[in-house]
């Protein structure tokens, strides 16, 4: 209990603009904040640049916070909720094809596009020639 009063009374010193408390809060909690941002982003330096981010929301709604709740859990939704505003602001990613991907792509989605492509390759090549250059020239 006396670990919930003293994180308590270091949210409360921070929210009232007291750094050094802020400070211990930053040490506390980075590296929960860089574990869940990388299992997200999948970057470590993109992590690190949510994690930045991250506190520097915390430090600016920390007055805002409500005690009633846990703080780890308010840290985690605005850690995920960064995380999402940076995944979304990725570019898309364009195949070499020319063809635009979806940023969900993974590896069994682009073998499965490839693997379906080569079946119709296949199935073209096996026609006749007058109806292949139809199907080309269509």
């Amino acid at each position: 209990m006396e670990r919930d009063v003293s994180e308590i009374e270091l949210v409360g010193k921070a929210a009232s603009g007291n750094t050094g408390a802020f400070s211990e809060l930053v040490q506390k909690y980075r590296e929960r904040v860089l574990r869940t941002a990388y299992g997200l982003v999948h970057s470590v330096e993109e992590a690190e640049d949510v994690a930045q981010e991250v506190f520097l929301k915390v430090w600016n709604y920390l007055p805002r916070y409500s005690t009633q709740g846990s703080f780890s859990s308010w840290l985690y939704r605005i850690t995920v909720n960064t995380c999402i505003d940076s995944l979304r602001k990725r570019p898309e990613e364009v195949a070499l094809d020319g063809t635009e991907r979806s940023k969900s792509e993974g590896p069994e989605r682009t073998f499965l596009r490839q693997d379906l492509s080569n079946c119709v390759q296949k199935a073209v090549d096996a026609l006749p020639p007058s109806a292949r250059s139809a199907l080309i020239l269509r």
